[in-house]
């Protein structure tokens, strides 16, 4: 039975002799400046498609907090496709390096495009971050950065959290007695009013050469 700890993030305090930039924890502070939230991320709460190997997780409100406090040593990378960052919206922080790509082969069981991986994610990764940095990693709702990290963590890396909710979050769910039933209204980044944009900055895109 593997030992899981609680993840209490509320605050970006990094401890002299400590290697890298890991999140230190201090569950007795709160997170009003971000509302009521939770500080609690803990491996119980999180659904399975979205755990990793590292046991690490945050939601969007408090991977902006954090990144808040300490932005020139918390990274936060998207992992979804070069569209998905450009005409949905990215975290305005975010450096995009898709985990996987759209292909324009149609998926009838999935009923969506097909979608294949993007061979130099890790090169690509490296290029960037260094293996003691620490990165808050999302997607669209927290799948596919779940796959990323444990990618980047077989690659040396683990200061690695997942932004369980991603950008667009989750889908609100049958049974509610709601109008947006299968829509993405229930977390995540925009959905929190988090800072986020259309503009593009061609040093955070991925841009192949």
């Amino acid at each position: 039975m593997k030992y899981v700890m609680p993840l209490f993030i509320v605050a970006c305090v990094f401890l002299a002799g400590c290697e890298g930039s890991k999140l230190a924890v201090t569950p007795t502070q709160s997170l009003s400046e971000t509302g009521p939230v939770s500080p609690t991320v803990s491996f119980q709460q999180v659904h399975p498609s979205k755990q990793t190997k590292l046991d690490q997780y945050v939601t969007a409100k408090i991977a902006h907090h954090v990144w808040k406090n300490d932005p020139e040593n918390i990274h936060i990378l998207d992992v979804r496709t070069p569209g998905e960052y450009v005409y949905v919206g990215h975290a305005a922080m975010a450096r995009n390096i898709p985990v996987k790509f759209q292909t324009n082969q149609w998926d009838a069981e999935k009923s969506s495009f097909a979608i294949k991986p993007n061979p130099n994610f890790i090169s690509q990764v490296r290029k960037y971050y260094q293996p003691n940095d620490t990165i808050l990693v999302m997607c669209r709702s927290g799948h596919r950065s779940a796959g990323a990290i444990n990618m980047m963590a077989d690659a040396g890396y683990n200061n690695l959290y997942n932004i369980i909710d991603g950008f667009e979050g989750d889908t609100k769910k049958p049974g509610c007695g709601c109008a947006d039933v299968g829509k993405r209204t229930v977390n995540g980044w925009k959905v929190a009013k988090l800072k986020w944009t259309y503009d593009l900055d061609p040093e955070l895109m991925y841009l192949e050469k």
